[in-house]
């Protein structure tokens, strides 16, 4: 009985490991989108969000959810960047990780210590922009 329970867990726990490898090319991507959100000016930031909304209104729930995970690297680039001019805080990876298994519906969860309030505007902005 224990041993079913010790088998069970470590599939489970290899299957969240399998989740985080798929999402770790997206943290990658952002990252790399870095100093293209550093090189943008404020209203650029705000012209940017501004029609990503406009284009998601013309869109229905299908292609409003694929369109969404084709800018969640720009996204989520500009959000980091918006959070180090106005907070003074970057994101690190491990929020970033947090708040796309939110923006995919799934449950995220962190130790103490990883900043949950910080990855909670990451997906705060993946919900304004639906």
């Amino acid at each position: 009985m224990l041993y079913n329970s010790l088998v069970m867990f470590g599939k489970l726990f290899d299957s969240n490991e399998r989740q985080l490898n798929r999402i770790r090319p997206l943290v990658t991507e952002i990252n790399a989108l870095e100093n293209w959100a550093k090189g943008l000016g404020r209203q650029d930031m705000v012209n940017q969000t501004n029609q990503w909304i406009n284009e998601l209104k013309n869109l229905d729930d299908s292609a409003q959810k694929e369109y969404l995970n084709t800018i969640l690297p720009k996204a989520y680039a500009l959000v980091r960047e918006a959070s180090v001019r106005t907070l003074q805080k970057r994101h690190f990876d491990v929020q970033l990780l947090a708040g796309i298994v939110l923006h995919q519906g799934k449950i995220a969860e962190q130790k103490t210590g990883e900043g949950k309030r910080s990855e909670e505007h990451t997906s705060e902005q993946g919900m304004i922009e639906e």
